[in-house]
This record gives C-alpha cells, structure tokens and sequence, in this order.
C-alpha cells in the first residue's frame, strides 16, 4: 500500500520528476495500462519472434538460448552470484535447465497431482503457440512436451541437487567444452556478457555435472526446427504478463490455478507493484526510503548492529 501511494503521487506530479522517479513511474504505468497493451498486440514482441523464426543452426540457438535480452528458456542456466567456497569473489553459475513444469518429477512420476498437471501442461503449450499464431499448434506442443521429457530424464532429483559438494564443479571454459563437447559454450556464453578474450580460460563452476554431457548431446541431436517451436513457446509464455490478456490469463490458468492452485489473479495494480520492485527494487526503494525511514532510523539500526557485535565480541 506504501508503494502504491508512492507511485500515485508520482503519477499526481506529472512534471519535475528526477531520472530515478520517471523511470519508476514510467514502468509502472506501462505495466498497468493494459488498454495500450492490447492495441499493440505481439507487436512489440515481433522482432525476438522473427529473430526466433530466423533461427538456422545449433549455434544459431544458442545464441538466443544465452541472450539476456530476449529471455526465453535453454538447457543451461547460468548467472553470477557470490563463489560458494571464496566469499570474497564472485564465480560464472552454470546449471541444468530447460523445463517448463517444476521439476523432472511432473514429467516421470505417476502421482495423482503429478498426473493432473502434466496432462493440463500439453494443452497450454498448444494454447499458447496458437495464440502467438504458430500454425500446427498441437502437433508442435506434442514435440515440444516429449522434447522436454528427455531434458527431465537427464535432470538430477532435487535430493541430489541438495548436496553443495556435488553442486559445485569448478571447470575452465575449456575444460567445460572437452567434458561437454555437444553445446556450443564460447557461443552460448559470449551472449550472456562473458568477454570472448577470456573465454577458453574463464572460471565456471556447474551444478549437475553428470548431467551436462547428456544435456549437450540431446541439444545437438534435437533438429533446429524443433527448438525454434520450443524457444518462441517458451518466449511467449515467459512474457505473457506484458502481453495482451488472452495470454496472462492462458499463464495463470496454468501456472496459477492448475500448479499454486490459486483461484484468482491479483489485481493487476498490485502485480504491477510486485513488477516494478523486481524488476527495479533499488529505485523503489530509493523512493521509500526516503519517506518512511528517516536518519534517525538508520541510527538506531546502526547502533543496534553495534551493539550486537560488541556482545559477541565479549562471547567470543
């Protein structure tokens, strides 16, 4: 509620709005001004599509599967976050991906829920490829659904994938190409930011390392046509909360009701909070900060986490 008045008053001043505050009310309003959303249709969209439709080699698909910008789905997922085992540097994470259900289990087990979700996922992949107008749409969504069941069979269980020892597989690029020589890493990688100079020797640690070779081999014996159908379903589905609402409710239906078992969708102005703070936590928070958390807060909070320190010091 704080947030949204903050974006209300915003939205009241209109003009002399700093870079920080414009951006923050911009987003917003584009997020929550669904009329402009569907008179613009899969328009904004058309580029990452036809850029996926174009799409002619397994390196080719790589690239779109490494892209930041486009952000559709890959066999591999990787990111930067803090090195597990040198707190004081940050490490390249590469890990197993490529599902669009949560876990392999939706796609091997026979579990009632497990059977109710996987039966209900076919049909929202054809839903949304024939709503982004992509001709043989169940045909597609029966490949793209048994394309995803071999990617699970290779997919370690969550039990194993809680072992931090077994999750951390620090391998140069190289190494990482010799090991898993199916998928095209410097290709895959150079897309995600990794500067091509230090590529051949640049630190990666991957997660489920059994997994990696298998994964490479199924990605260059899958035919490129079939991840072009498996990337634009995916794109559309990722983004279909800024497309028109045909698609966010196709989603929900799905991810929400079928999956969370929600039985209803937040209004959009609370989504469109939810958004903007994911999507830009640190500009809201500039903004909130500055209403609701005065100097003196930070004092005291500062004096606290003193304080707390100086007990365990003596503890110590």
């Amino acid at each position: 509620d704080r947030v949204r008045g903050l974006l209300a008053d915003l939205e009241a001043r209109k003009d002399g709005l700093d870079p920080d505050e414009q951006k923050v009310r911009d987003l917003y309003r584009s997020y929550v001004d669904t009329q402009r959303i569907e008179q613009l249709g899969l328009t904004p969209a058309k580029k990452d599509l036809d850029a996926i439709a174009n799409l002619k080699t397994h390196e080719d698909i790589a690239r779109a599967m490494g892209s930041v910008t486009m952000g559709t789905e890959s066999v591999f997922n990787s990111g930067i976050g803090v090195d597990d085992k040198n707190p004081d540097a940050y490490a390249v994470f590469i890990s197993q991906s490529g599902l669009g259900l949560p876990d392999r289990d939706y796609y091997l087990l026979d579990e009632k829920n497990i059977v109710a979700a996987r039966t209900a996922y076919r049909p929202y992949i054809a839903q949304i490829l024939t709503l982004g107008g992509i001709a043989d749409a169940d045909k597609k969504a029966d490949t793209i659904f048994a394309l995803e069941t071999e990617i699970a069979k290779i997919h370690w269980a969550r039990a194993d994938r809680r072992d931090a020892d077994k999750m951390y597989n620090p391998l140069t690029v190289g190494e990482l190409a010799s090991f898993a020589p199916d998928f095209p890493w410097a290709v895959y990688l150079r897309e995600g930011g990794i500067a091509p100079q230090n590529t051949e020797s640049r630190r990666v640690v991957i997660g489920e390392k059994t997994a990696f070779p298998a994964l490479a081999k199924l990605f260059a014996a899958t035919p490129v046509a079939v991840w072009r159908d498996y990337l634009t379903f995916h794109y559309l589905s990722s983004h279909a909360a800024y497309l028109p609402k045909r698609f966010n409710d196709a989603r929900f239906a799905f991810y929400g009701k079928v999956l969370a078992g929600q039985a209803e969708q937040l209004a959009r102005e609370k989504r469109g909070v939810r958004f903007i703070g994911g999507a830009i936590g640190e500009d809201v928070g500039k903004l909130y900060v500055a209403r609701y958390f005065p100097p003196e807060a930070k004092t005291k909070a500062r004096d606290l986490v003193a304080n707390l320190l100086r007990v365990y010091r003596q503890r110590i």
